[in-house]
């Protein structure tokens, strides 16, 4: 027995902090638009910004920015199978404390929106998993995003009228603006080996994406060197 307990404290891996929601903002504009977002958030900090554009002219979001530091695009969907409008992600490590700006900038001036989420215990290796995106028409858009237990699921969705979209089951909705073609949803929910994010609107025309937050890692509780002491203490 002895030997058992210790052979398990010595294979303990470091315990991770799930990621917390901290705070939202949303913006829109018919051109380059900026908002102000409260980030209270101060070690191990993440941000994500979920932008809508229009698409008739070939509008889209060119870049985000917070505080003036650029954002990393995660990944886009729309055109073809979603009519009229485009979704992008945005990604951003360490986002600075305090009330800053969120700066869009719009190419081939149209509507815009964008709902602006920061997070504590985000991972600053490795913050984000694969992005997910779907599109179509219908009243019910759908995506499955490849997650795992620990990690929180963050997605955005847009749709191509003035709209409030309603998030699903397990959902939490954490940001949302209904404004005239590029009305946009945010929400998160408990990571698994694959999360459903869903939602219902009253149109047809949706683009959606979607991404896993990874936790930050803590160190084992009593520090490095617990461990073996107790196990010295159970093998006495």
């Amino acid at each position: 027995m002895k030997l058992v307990l210790i052979l398990l404290l010595c294979a303990c891996p470091l315990f991770a902090d799930t990621p917390v929601f901290d705070n939202n903002s949303t913006g829109n504009g018919t051109d380059d638009f900026s908002f102000s977002h409260t980030n209270n958030c101060t070690v191990n900090c993440g941000m994500v910004v979920v932008t809508c554009t229009s698409t008739g002219g070939g509008t889209s979001v060119s870049s985000v920015t917070y505080n003036s530091v650029a954002m990393t695009e995660l990944g886009g969907v729309g055109g073809v199978f979603q009519v009229g409008v485009r979704t992008q992600l945005w990604q951003l490590n360490a986002p600075t404390s305090g009330t800053n700006s969120v700066a869009v900038a719009v190419t081939n001036s149209n509507e815009a929106s964008a709902a602006a989420i920061t997070y504590s215990n985000v991972n600053q290796s490795t913050a984000v998993g694969t992005p997910t995106t779907g599109g179509g028409s219908g009243s019910a858009p759908s995506i499955a995003v490849t997650s795992a237990v620990g990690e929180v699921v963050v997605d955005g969705v847009c749709s191509t009228d003035n709209v409030t979209f309603t998030a699903g089951a397990g959902q939490t909705k954490r940001a949302g603006l209904a404004v005239n073609n590029v009305s946009n949803g945010a929400s998160e929910e408990a990571g698994a080996a694959s999360v459903t994010m869903s939602w219902t609107n009253s149109v047809t025309d949706w683009a959606a994406i979607g991404v896993s937050l990874k936790p930050s890692a803590a160190p084992p509780v009593g520090g490095s060197g617990a461990a073996p002491r107790m196990a010295e203490r159970l093998y006495q």
